[in-house]
């Protein structure tokens, strides 16, 4: 959800995983803990979806989702 006349809120952490064959992904929160987002390929803004995403720090906005936090927008960390 974006508050009007307000920027919208991205979090940063880097892909740890992605399963090329279905095309979705999990991004660890810089934070840490044991919370995973989930991403979809679709997602991507400015990336590729291949072998060379994995370890790659990256910026993202999330959503809420029938199955818990998902990650949008997901691009180039900044």
């Amino acid at each position: 959800m974006r508050l009007e006349g307000r920027p919208p809120v991205f979090c940063k952490g880097f892909v740890k995983k992605i399963n090329l064959m279905r095309g979705f992904g999990f991004i660890e929160p810089h934070e840490g803990g044991e919370l995973v987002i989930y991403f979809e390929k679709a997602a991507l803004e400015d990336l590729e979806f291949d072998a060379d995403l994995v370890g790659r720090r990256v910026e993202y906005q999330m959503e809420e989702s029938l199955y818990g936090p998902m990650a949008v927008r997901v691009r180039k960390e900044n």
